[in-house]
């Protein structure tokens, strides 16, 4: 049975994906987690990541942004609940 368990966490710990999960920790502006599995996309590197920009993305169209939080990463990534993601020092 403890074998079982094991092989059954490994085996979960397979799907996560940690370039969400550290997001999964943040907050918009109006308390709702930033990202799910598929609401979030890397941003243009034009893209400032100011409250209240407009920001255009191929896969959700426009998005306007809500709250800013570092990039863990270094990439910049917004979400559909308008959560930016800025690269640190940028």
């Amino acid at each position: 049975m403890k074998l079982i368990f094991i092989i059954m966490f490994s085996l979960s710990m397979l799907t996560v994906k940690p370039e969400v999960d550290w997001r999964r920790s943040f907050n918009n502006a109006y308390n709702i987690s930033c990202c799910g599995e598929s609401d979030c996309t890397k941003a243009t590197n034009n893209s400032t990541g100011y409250v209240g920009e407009l920001v255009f993305t191929e896969r959700f169209g426009n998005i306007v942004v809500n709250r800013v939080h570092p990039s863990l990463d270094g990439r910049p990534y917004i979400c559909t609940t308008g959560c930016f993601f800025s690269p640190i020092g940028v």
